[in-house]
């Protein structure tokens, strides 16, 4: 939830034009309520929530690795280059 409240401050004013006093408005109790869970949940760490945080952190690591380059096609040592038009 943190996550998409910080996401919805930085688009607010840009996407939907919002004033900084109506983003203020809106996030701030979003704010408060956010940060009562994390500081409530933060205390579950040590006795065993390493996990699931663990695994969390371990899935958004895999989900933004970057893809690695292409590599080119070769036959016999020749690379064929891609004609437009043509699937690769």
């Amino acid at each position: 939830m943190l996550t998409t409240t910080i996401q919805m401050i930085a688009l607010s004013p840009t996407l939907w034009h919002w004033s900084t006093l109506a983003v203020a408005a809106a996030s701030v109790p979003l704010l408060i309520v956010d940060g009562m869970l994390i500081a409530a949940n933060l205390r579950k760490i040590p006795r065993g929530g390493w996990f699931p945080v663990t695994v969390g952190n371990a899935f958004i690591h895999f989900a933004y690795m970057p893809e690695p380059p292409p590599t080119p096609r070769t036959i016999r040592g020749v690379t064929l280059r891609a004609r437009p038009g043509l699937p690769q």
